[in-house]
């Protein structure tokens, strides 16, 4: 893992844009005061900015947390508005895994009944509301239609999700 004092010497961290820039060339690649790194688009995930440093690959919003903290974050950085490539650091926030997920903005692909985040129907033809909290899912009910589990799924997700916004 890089130390802080050679990450501060290589990079610069803009904490309004989020963007590395290099100070010095490494390994010939590419001009000094160029932005750092590239995309990744791995399947499955948000693309995310990654930079290679001594022959280690860094995810850029954990890279930020450490620049401005000076330490290494503990659990995940979560990207308060959603979008991964926003490394702001008003925009990054150290979270466990459940505090992560709690500001999902749409139903996972596989939910092809409702594409509502939430809210699947059950075997019987209606619909089901569910909230996961701290690992544990909680059933909300089923309802007569998907309109009315998702209004119960977004009252629990005031209560529940307090990370998470929509």
């Amino acid at each position: 893992m890089i130390c802080h004092q050679r990450l501060l010497k290589i990079l610069a961290y803009d904490t309004n844009t989020g963007e590395f820039i290099w100070r010095v060339s490494l390994n010939a690649r590419g001009p000094v005061k160029e932005v750092a790194g590239c995309i990744s688009m791995q399947q499955g995930r948000s693309a995310r900015r990654v930079i290679g440093i001594d022959g280690r690959m860094y995810l850029a919003h954990r890279l930020a947390w450490f620049y401005v903290h000076g330490v290494w974050p503990k659990h995940q950085i979560d990207h308060i508005n959603g979008y991964a490539l926003d490394n702001r650091i008003s925009n990054l926030r150290e979270a466990n895994n459940s505090q992560n997920h709690q500001n999902l903005k749409r139903a996972r692909k596989d939910n092809k009944s409702s594409r509502l985040l939430g809210v699947s129907k059950n075997y019987a033809g209606r619909w089901r509301a569910r909230i996961y909290f701290e690992g544990k899912e909680i059933s909300l009910g089923t309802f007569s239609s998907a309109i009315k589990a998702y209004r119960a799924y977004l009252i629990a997700k005031k209560k529940f999700h307090p990370y998470g916004t929509l």
